[in-house]
């Protein structure tokens, strides 16, 4: 059976581009591509070795679906959890944002890590204002002073 791999399941139905079905480096796997050498296409895991052998187009289809939907989000600008509005001093919107290490305040190229102690709901734009302060002196970077 090893030795029927790869597994051409039949092309797929929407744009006629072959399904594939593998074994690979990480596991069971099916590759929608023109060929298994192209690189481009797009590969679904599959849930278990034997499903390589007795998966049909439509299960494909819809595992290859999924994955496509999955990826939506990934490379997208992050939405903010909470406007504050514009910088008093020096314009452009502060925003409050939610990040892999905990929510964070965003004004221009300047992140601000908020402190354990407060919450993103609590926090005000003079609160705000003094922690991208201090984040821009500990860069090195000096704010531009306001037009008067």
């Amino acid at each position: 059976m090893l030795l029927s791999l790869p597994r051409e399941i039949g092309p797929h139905p929407e744009d006629g581009i072959t399904v594939w079905s593998n074994i690979g480096r990480y596991g069971p796997y099916l590759k929608h591509a023109p060929s298994t050498s192209d690189r481009g296409g797009t590969n679904a895991n599959l849930e278990s070795i034997e499903e390589v052998f007795t998966v049909g187009m439509t299960r494909a289809v819809q595992l290859l679906a999924e994955k496509v939907a999955s990826r939506g989000g990934r490379g997208a600008a992050a939405k903010p959890i909470r406007e504050l509005g514009d910088h008093p001093d020096e314009g452009g919107p502060v925003n409050i944002m939610s990040g892999k290490y905990g929510p964070y305040v965003k004004w221009g190229k300047i992140n601000a890590t908020l402190p354990d102690t407060v919450e993103p709901d609590d926090l005000s734009m003079d609160q705000a204002v003094q922690l991208l302060d201090e984040k821009a002196a500990k860069k090195g970077k000096r704010r531009k002073k306001a037009a008067k």
